[in-house]
């Protein structure tokens, strides 16, 4: 799905802007094993991109092209317009900022250290935080309704509330891009739902969110626009609707789905993944590679 030329969408102003994360044709990997081939897309201002897929097809691979980790082999990623590889790091930490899945530190920091991390593309790898910086990381805190555990160590609150405090430290970078990696994994159903409503509160606020999730459902929940990487190196992107069908479920995972619908009590309706527990698997389709 190539996409050439710059990639535009009309504001509310009239104004056309250009996207805030853009790739064109990419393709990465290690070495000669080229994992990630001819992917693009954009992502605008206060859009969701969720990125589904099984194991083993690339989605961290392509992560790291777009964090500056890895190198591009081909193509190439444009952050507010600039490319990527004529950015240093700093100042590409200053427009996209990174949350990974809640883990264990190896020292006690208190929760509010934690989120000072986030101000280091402004304060410099070895300078201080003023009082401007404490305040920007209390009020992230004060954001997400977390501003009780600001003196509370990071290892000793839970996993959901971990979780919410590496959205903060993401937040006080106050990039436009924020890429998440699993969110919700291995959080409760309660703080699943808890992480993944401030996901759409980002979007509200005009703050672009790429993330990756194993639960198709998360995208109904707060995805605006759906990307499936499937084996042999296939990118579909689309609509949500049109994307998280049991026909490209089943196609993806290898199993039999079906897409159940209902009224939420605002009378909007939702929908949800059912997979169909000792069905017959499903041949995962071969996806034709691109020129």
């Amino acid at each position: 799905m190539a996409n050439r030329g710059i990639s535009l969408l009309e504001g509310g102003d009239g104004m056309v802007k250009p996207a805030l994360l853009e790739l064109r044709r990419v393709c990465c990997g290690y070495g000669a094993n080229e994992v990630v081939r001819d992917v693009s897309f954009s992502l605008h201002e206060g859009e969701i991109l969720c990125l589904l897929g099984p194991n083993g097809v690339g989605k961290t691979t392509l992560f790291k092209a777009v964090l500056g980790f890895i190198k591009t082999t081909k193509g190439s990623i444009l952050v507010e317009g600039k490319e990527m590889s004529g950015l240093g790091r700093r100042q590409l930490a200053k427009s996209i900022s990174f949350v990974p899945q809640a883990h264990r530190m190896a020292f006690p920091f208190s929760v509010i250290d934690i989120v000072l991390m986030g101000r280091v593309s402004h304060t410099g790898t070895f300078g201080s935080p003023g009082r401007k910086d404490s305040e920007i990381a209390m009020g992230m805190l004060r954001r997400l309704g977390i501003e009780g555990l600001h003196d509370k160590s990071y290892s000793q609150i839970s996993g959901g509330q971990q979780q919410m405090v590496l959205i903060a430290r993401a937040l006080a970078q106050q990039a436009k891009i924020v890429i998440m990696d699993e969110p919700a994994a291995s959080l409760d159903y309660g703080n699943q739902v808890m992480v993944l409503e401030q996901v759409k509160k980002l979007s509200s606020d005009g703050i672009s969110v790429l993330m990756t999730t194993h639960s198709p459902d998360h995208a109904f929940l707060c995805a605006t626009k759906v990307a499936f990487m499937k084996q042999a190196n296939c990118f579909e992107l689309g609509e949500v609707e049109e994307m998280v069908t049991e026909s490209q479920l089943s196609d993806a995972y290898g199993i039999q789905v079906k897409i159940a619908h209902a009224l939420g009590g605002d009378g909007e309706l939702v929908s949800g993944c059912i997979p169909l527990i000792g069905k017959k698997k499903i041949a995962v389709s071969p996806c034709p590679l691109l020129d």
